[in-house]
């Protein structure tokens, strides 16, 4: 009898939401991925930017990364020193979380940033 696993561990970034990552980064449009020094923002408190930063640079965008004060000391630390620039919200929003914050946050980006995505 054969046994076969997967060792999601073992993904380049070292989770499940590796595949994930990179599927949505290589399908983004084609005028997306077209347009020079492109940036991708992401809201996150969570695993999302450390893992999305790899491959947003493997397909030649730039990323910015939307935290809050959940996201684990490490995730942070890690996103200042692999990306340019890492915003972090500090302002609850109406429901006493972040996600609102953070998703008004990448709006905000969006609107102000050329060939933001």
């Amino acid at each position: 009898m054969n046994l076969f696993a997967k060792l999601e561990y073992l993904n380049p970034v070292g989770s499940i939401k590796d595949r994930a990552a990179y599927w949505i980064l290589t399908r983004a449009p084609s005028e997306v991925r077209s347009a020079k020094r492109q940036r991708v923002i992401e809201s996150s408190s969570g695993t999302s930017p450390p893992l999305s930063q790899p491959f947003t640079r493997l397909v030649g965008l730039r990323f910015i990364p939307v935290i809050d004060p959940n996201i684990s000391g490490t995730y942070e630390s890690f996103l200042r020193r692999i990306c340019p620039t890492v915003v972090k919200v500090e302002d609850r929003d109406d429901t006493g979380g972040f996600l609102k914050s953070r998703l008004q946050k990448v709006k905000e980006l969006c609107a102000t940033i050329p060939n933001a995505y």
